[in-house]
Order: structure tokens, then C-alpha cells, then sequence
């Protein structure tokens, strides 16, 4: 089986035409058609080997010998459906894995919402039940550092933006409680 730029240096000597006239017809110099007459060019563009098939006369597929290539389109296809298929899973597991950040990110919300009330609700029950005043003292100071731990918890996810307001003022608008005034 005859390589291609052996065929095409045949086929061009056969018609009795020079390497600079094949060169300028394609579109391309004479030293560049000579590496691909020569085969130190190991590969060509689409477009210059169309080129070299109108100059020539020949048609593409003949001179190239694509009838042969029967197998490669099929084996390529076969690539092809394989990385459609990658390409699939791929979007599936990314939609997989933003619906679980959006559960993930409604669980943190209720969980911090819903720690944070029920924590400050009994502190409150505890303020309103007892008269000492050291007690007092101490479920105060307890309840005003929840407050800043829920806050400084809050502030951290909205900085990395994990978590926004919208996704605080949902979940608050849920809670049932006296004291959802402070969780805001």
C-alpha cells in the first residue's frame, strides 16, 4: 500500500506539474508542499490536503484513502458515546452533590436557629423562676454569650458564603417561639 505523499508525488508527476504550482494552487509554499511530498510533514490540515486533492484532480477520499478508515469513524463514535456518557454522570453527581449542599446547608440553618432558641428559651425560663441575684447574674452572662457564639457563628458562614440572611429569615419565619427576636 503506497503512503500518501508517495501517491501524491506520483499523481503530480504523472500530470506533468511542478511542486511550486501544486504550492500555489493550495495556497501554501514550496518548501512546506516539499516536506509533505518528501513525508518529513507526517501530518496535514483538512484544508490542505483538500488542497492538494482539487490541484491534483483527485478526489479526496481516493488520495487519502478515508474508504479504509471505516473502522477508525467507528471506533472514534465509539469514543465519542463513551465520553458522552462520562460527560452524563458527571452532570448527574454535580446535581447530586448541589441538591446535598442545599440539605446540608437547610440542616446547618435549623439546627443553629433551633439549638440557638431552644438554648435561650430555657435560659429565659430559668431567669424568670429564680430571684437570686448571683443567679441571675450567671444566666444573664450565660444567655449574652450564646448570643455572641450564635453571631459569630452566623457572621463566619456568611463570610465564606455558605449560608445568607435569606436562608436564616426562612427558617426563623418557621420557628414558633417567644424569643426568635434574638436569633435575628
Amino acid at each position: 500500500m503506497e503512503n500518501y505523499f508517495d501517491k501524491i508525488k506520483s499523481i503530480r508527476k504523472s500530470k506533468g506539474l511542478s511542486q511550486i504550482e501544486i504550492a500555489q494552487i493550495v495556497g501554501i509554499s514550496q518548501t512546506a508542499y516539499g516536506k509533505i511530498e518528501s513525508g518529513i510533514t507526517k501530518s496535514i490540515s483538512i484544508d490542505v490536503g483538500v488542497g492538494i486533492s482539487a490541484a491534483l484532480e483527485v478526489p479526496f477520499v481516493e488520495l487519502f484513502e478515508i474508504e479504509n478508515r471505516d473502522v477508525e469513524i467507528s471506533l472514534l463514535k465509539n469514543q465519542i458515546d463513551k465520553l458522552q456518557i462520562s460527560i452524563d454522570e458527571k452532570k448527574f453527581m454535580i446535581e447530586t452533590l448541589k441538591n446535598e449542599r442545599s440539605h446540608i446547608k437547610q440542616h446547618l440553618v435549623m439546627q443553629m436557629v433551633s439549638g440557638f432558641s431552644f438554648d435561650i428559651s430555657f435560659l429565659q425560663s430559668q431567669l424568670e423562676k429564680t430571684t437570686d441575684a448571683a443567679e441571675v447574674s450567671f444566666l444573664t452572662k450565660k444567655k449574652n454569650d450564646l448570643l455572641r457564639v450564635y453571631k459569630v457563628n452566623k457572621e463566619y458562614y456568611f463570610k465564606t458564603g455558605y449560608l445568607t440572611q435569606q436562608d436564616f429569615d426562612e427558617h426563623i419565619k418557621e420557628m414558633e417561639g417567644i424569643y426568635h427576636k434574638e436569633v435575628e
